[in-house]
């Protein structure tokens, strides 16, 4: 099932590198999940945003984030068996994996299209549906896949066979098939206007439903010839239908919708979800144990029949604003949730490298930026003029005496008795500095009226310092060189607003902002050169630890790395597109990334892993003769070194042959043994996978 939200249009499908950053928060991860599908009691997976598969095997208690090599959604999971599953998505992405997720394979779909569902009616046999009318089938357990006729291009979310003949598919109309997709008949539906269906299921052969857009619910009880709406009681739309019996059944939708009926769709009751998340997906494993999972990594947990529900996540889900490290493994985070009216300020700790974070103060304010002068004595600042300070580590923080109610956005301290703070006056549309000699006790305003508006500073040196921000649309850099009595404002250069400034050394510094801006000086900001980063994001943090190594974050999950000053930039995939608020690294290998609805990322390698698998635009190998008389030769195209790794598979998918080779030069492949027939070669080297038809005489 596909959501009902906006996916980010680029997707970097071609890595050299595969970047590793882990979920600190929330746990297990923040990702939205699409689909959860369980093989056993114990046993499950839940799918979704940038390539995210989970996997428990105690009932959902504990997840582990499953290693899949791959940036694009998955919009269905589907397991034949206990190790056999199939996971298909955006970019006509399909995933099998035959070890119960250790390992997963990419397999050619043969189209773009995104693809919203996968069913398979016994473990050979497998159909998806997708955008734009497709319908994709196998009858080798995934190995191959062709493009079945369909009579429409409507969007198709959802499919499910009875039999291995007869299947639904079902989208902005109904589809059946009774010979196993070689044909497909529009369905009689009443009413459905112009919502979707985006979920649809049976319980026996002649009883189905589905669920779509607009609170609609739909039922057939002549093997899907005419449906007919059923009364849900809500306009919110449904995503995910399931039943557990003839009479019992489960629908899942937007806002925490989750509605159950027991008497076959008759009536609808709603449930508290216990969550007010988009959910699109909901499963049982049984009777009275089920499942929902949904937007930014939601899951959700039933034992008595869908009665009650308890959440299977944990951690804040405050958007992070800003991290700093005081030490090898303690570290602070801070931000909030909440609207202007009801905001809900945190500050969270962890002193074991981000394996767990305690929150060790509440406020009623968003608090937007921490910054520590020693191990002891920190600041905290945030919107409303507030000002905290902490003596003890972050033990206890007390509240400072402001001047100001405007929106405070960066701090910057010398020394524990000398800092600084930068914001924004909307009250007055100007900017704001702030300066304290006595470690916050009192305040002086630096800035007048005319001062742009302000989202960060930096101080090279007790006199020297910098801060950012921009005005209609003109990014700024103002600098002092006394200690912030008056100060200098030059255009950056750049006509795109400046979030984040950074000196990793007294000459050298960095500026990102909106539309992909980098900007660069050697000169201690005498004049600030733009960099080429090759990405059009908006970057709201940059962390240097030294002068040549260092990273941006911004909108869309992204995160880039230069190691030569900025004169390159590559893609570190933080393996997830949700908006990154704030980056720090305080060495060139740890380092944090914060951002919306919770999200805490940790890497211990840079940002950057072992190469991942990589499709080549050519093929990386040739087989000959083919069709193949009792043996065939595989040639390495381009040079490419290394060894490799081939598996025939039979048209039913049994593997009937496996071998490594050195790759050095052509190898030939003995299959005297093999009958006469058509089979699936898959050759496997360390940055590609690649399948093959091989015919055998």
């Amino acid at each position: 099932m596909k959501k009902f939200i906006p996916l980010l249009c680029f997707f970097l499908v071609h890595y050299s590198t595969w970047s590793q950053w882990s979920w600190q928060n929330p746990r297990p991860q923040g990702n939205a999940l699409c689909s959860v599908c369980f093989t056993s009691p114990a046993t499950g997976y839940a799918a979704g945003d940038a390539g995210t598969i989970i996997k428990t095997t105690d009932g959902g208690t504990s997840w582990t984030i499953l290693s899949i090599r791959s940036v694009h959604t998955f919009n269905s999971v589907f397991f034949t068996g206990s190790d056999t599953g199939y996971a298909v998505g955006t970019g006509g992405t399909i995933m099998k994996t035959t070890d119960g997720g250790a390992n997963w394979d990419s397999l050619s779909s043969g189209t773009t299209q995104v693809l919203n569902s996968v069913y398979f009616p016994n473990s050979s046999t497998g159909y998806i549906a997708g955008d734009s009318g497709t319908l994709l089938k196998t009858t080798d357990a995934g190995l191959t896949w062709h493009l079945v006729p369909t009579i429409t291009t409507l969007n198709l979310h959802s499919v499910w066979f009875t039999d291995a003949y007869t299947g639904f598919a079902a989208g902005g109309i109904i589809l059946k098939t009774c010979d196993g997709g070689q044909s497909w008949a529009t369905c009689s539906v009443q009413g459905p206007g112009l919502f979707d269906l985006f979920s649809i299921c049976f319980t026996d052969a002649a009883t189905g439903y589905a669920a779509g857009g607009g609170g609609l619910l739909m039922k057939s009880t002549d093997a899907g010839l005419t449906w007919t709406n059923l009364n849900s009681g809500t306009t919110r739309y449904l995503f995910s239908i399931c039943f557990t019996s003839a009479g019992t059944g489960f629908a899942a939708g937007a806002l925490g919708t989750l509605l159950w009926t027991t008497d076959a769709g008759a009536t609808w009751n709603l449930l508290s979800s216990q969550t007010d998340s988009y959910l699109y997906s909901v499963c049982f494993s049984g009777p009275n144990t089920g499942y929902i999972a949904g937007n930014d990594g939601v899951l959700a947990k039933t034992t008595d029949g869908g009665a009650t529900w308890s959440g299977l996540m944990s951690g804040t889900t405050s958007t992070i604003l800003s991290i700093h490290f005081t030490g090898a493994n303690t570290s602070f985070a801070v931000g909030g949730s909440g609207s202007s009216s009801s905001a809900y300020g945190i500050i969270l700790k962890t002193i074991n490298g981000g394996s767990s974070w305690t929150t060790s103060y509440g406020t009623s304010q968003y608090l937007c930026d921490v910054r520590f002068a020693d191990a002891n004595t920190g600041y905290v600042v945030g919107t409303n003029g507030t000002m905290l300070k902490t003596i003890n580590g972050g033990a206890t923080w007390v509240q400072l005496t402001s001047v100001t109610s405007a929106t405070l956005g960066s701090v910057f301290f010398t020394d524990p008795g000398n800092g600084f703070v930068v914001g924004k006056d909307y009250t007055n549309n100007c900017g704001i500095i702030l300066k304290t000699t006595n470690g916050g006790t009192t305040w002086t305003k630096l800035s007048d009226g005319s001062t742009p508006m302000l989202g960060s500073v930096w101080f090279t040196g007790p006199a020297t310092g910098y801060a950012a921000g921009g005005d209609t649309g003109l990014g700024v850099i103002m600098k002092t060189t006394d200690g912030g009595t008056t100060w200098t404002t030059d255009t950056s250069g750049s006509y795109d607003y400046i979030y984040t400034i950074v000196f990793p050394d007294p000459q050298v510094g960095y500026a990102a902002g909106n539309s992909g801006t980098v900007l660069k000086t050697v000169n201690a900001g005498a004049t600030w050169l733009p960099l080429s980063c090759g990405s059009t994001a908006y970057f709201t943090s940059a962390s240097f630890p030294t002068v040549n190594i260092g990273y941006v974050s911004g909108y869309g999950g992204t995160i880039l790395k230069t190691t030569d000053g900025g004169a390159t930039w590559a893609q570190s995939w933080s393996g997830t597109y949700k908006e990154l608020e704030c980056i720090c690294f305080p060495d060139t290998l740890t380092g944090y990334a914060g951002g919306y609805f919770g999200t805490l990322l940790k890497t211990g390698n840079g940002g950057m892993t072992c190469a991942g698998e990589v499709k080549s635009k050519e093929p990386g190998f040739t087989i000959y003769p083919n069709p193949a008389m009792g043996q065939f030769m595989i040639v390495s195209n381009n040079g490419l070194p290394g060894e490799f790794r081939a598996t025939i598979f039979s048209s039913s998918g049994t593997i009937c042959y496996q071998g490594r080779f050195a790759g050095t030069a052509p190898e030939c492949v003995d299959v005297n043994a093999l009958p006469k027939g058509i089979y699936i070669v898959k050759l496997r080297a360390k940055d590609r996978v690649e399948t093959k038809k091989l015919v055998i005489r």
